[in-house]
């Protein structure tokens, strides 16, 4: 039997592009260039159609609400999205919304026909389990940068496992976002209504963390001269985030696995169990597998943790992520500076980026753009800005090229306010001098550099 796909796309050559891509599929095809014209046809075509490939920005619906509406018509129907943009929140939010999958150009056709025959069995299965309800509607209340394969996939994981119950460990270097995703779980999950805490179980010690976590009675220690609730308790219905489990002790541990297992928690210096409903999110820069072997980490603990595992890749793993996060930061962190606030970044400060093997993956990302945001003396960051530990992995050919290709790609309203801020920096501010090196009046300094913070 043949599978009918409807295809939506308001550029008619992509249009064209899918329906190649498809033709050795042997589907029966259906295009169209408005979402409404779309609906129209699984409203009213006796015809049923098994998966839509749509894509997400169009200017009569967005793909987005199409799938809403396509889902509140036809729960069965598969929906796959396409778009250009790279913020990776849609990702993760359309597979909560009920697509099966979500694509970022540009791609291959092999991996759109793959994508396809996968929808199509996945529909297969759904109606063999009788299991073809959509999940619950959330919305993700802060967007995620990137474009790299590994974090779209990533946040498609999110998507799937968001509006569960289930326990989640995250993996990942220091410094890659675990909480950031953990956050976004949370964000996206049923329980977002509720509290989110977030616990750092490496700087606390065994017994602080247990008095933190499980709260405790009147004089169960020293200094404990009021009862005390824990945090899994404040956190009832809601989310609590543990990061860096490994550092915990294995008393600690077992307590927690019966946190896991049985739903509840003994306070300290109690002999009464209290029942907690409360969602576990972990986190762990280590190998905890490694830390299993060497007995520092409950086994048991572990497989109960792992219902779940999120993996997130080191930024230097996904470099064509460094860009689009270093632009985002300099917008974020360029309203610090006292004047100028539009900065941007020359060519070859963004080359030099990629160069660099990050040790301290975003987090150290995030620092130095804050550093140059501030201390930078021109609306251009250049080389010469950049920390030492970064300028030594350029290679010499980007360093010497660096002024040419500055010079090249910017405005010519620009060139004459970097260079004459340059000028300034040199005599200090002083303008008189900077004049008289520039061999332009006064008033002709003050026009260059009003006009350019005017289109600034």
């Amino acid at each position: 039997m043949k599978h009918t796909i409807l295809l939506v796309d308001d550029d008619p050559n992509f249009l064209s592009l899918m329906e190649l891509a498809l033709e050795e599929g042997n589907f029966n095809i259906i295009s169209v260039n408005r979402p409404k014209e779309a609906l129209r046809i699984i409203a009213e075509s006796h015809e049923a159609v098994d998966l839509i490939v749509s894509d997400i920005n169009m200017p009569e619906i967005s793909g987005e609400d199409l799938l809403r509406e396509v889902k509140r018509l036809d729960s069965s129907i598969e929906v796959i999205l396409i778009t250009g943009n790279s913020a990776l929140d849609a990702a993760a939010r359309s597979i909560i919304d009920g697509a099966y999958d979500y694509l970022i150009k540009p791609f291959n056709s092999k991996g759109l026909l793959n994508t396809v025959n996968n929808a199509l069995e996945h529909k297969r299965l759904s109606k063999e389990l009788h299991n073809d309800q959509p999940l619950e509607v959330t919305k993700l209340k802060q967007q995620l940068i990137g474009q790299s394969q590994k974090m779209i996939d990533l946040f498609k994981e999110i998507g799937r496992v968001a509006p569960t119950n289930s326990t989640v460990l995250i993996l990942g270097e220091s410094g890659t976002g675990k909480e950031v995703i953990a956050k976004q779980i949370y964000k996206m999950s049923n329980r977002s209504n509720k509290k989110f805490i977030a616990v750092n179980c490496g700087a606390l010690s065994e017994t602080l963390l247990e008095s933190e976590l499980f709260g405790h009675a009147r004089g169960a220690f020293t200094g404990a001269t009021d009862k005390r609730i824990g945090l899994f308790e404040e956190a009832s219905e809601g989310t609590i985030f543990l990061d860096e489990i490994t550092e915990t002790s294995q008393a600690f541990q077992l307590k927690l696995l019966r946190v896991l297992q049985e739903g509840e928690i003994l306070p300290v210096g109690t002999s009464t169990a209290k029942k907690v409903n409360v969602r576990v999110l972990a986190a762990s820069n280590q190998n905890i597998e490694q830390a299993v072997t060497e007995k520092r980490f409950r086994a048991d603990l572990y497989y109960r943790l792992r219902v779940i595992t999120l993996a997130i890749p080191p930024l230097r793993e996904r470099k064509t992520d460094i860009a689009l996060l270093a632009t985002y930061f300099l917008d974020k962190y360029a309203s610090k500076r006292a004047k100028d606030t539009r900065l941007k970044f020359s060519p070859a400060v963004l080359q030099a980026f990629q160069y660099y093997h990050w040790p301290g993956n975003v987090r150290q990302l995030e620092h130095t753009v804050e550093q140059l945001a501030i201390m930078s003396h021109s609306v251009v960051i250049d080389l010469d800005d950049l920390p030492s530990e970064i300028r030594s992995n350029i290679p010499i050919n980007l360093a010497n090229s660096e002024q040419e290709d500055t010079a090249i790609l910017l405005p010519m309203a620009e060139v004459a306010y970097l260079h004459a801020q340059k000028v300034l920096s040199a005599v200090k501010g002083n303008k008189a001098q900077a004049s008289r090196i520039l061999d332009i009046d006064r008033k002709t300094l003050d026009r260059i550099l009003s006009r350019a913070k005017e289109t600034n």
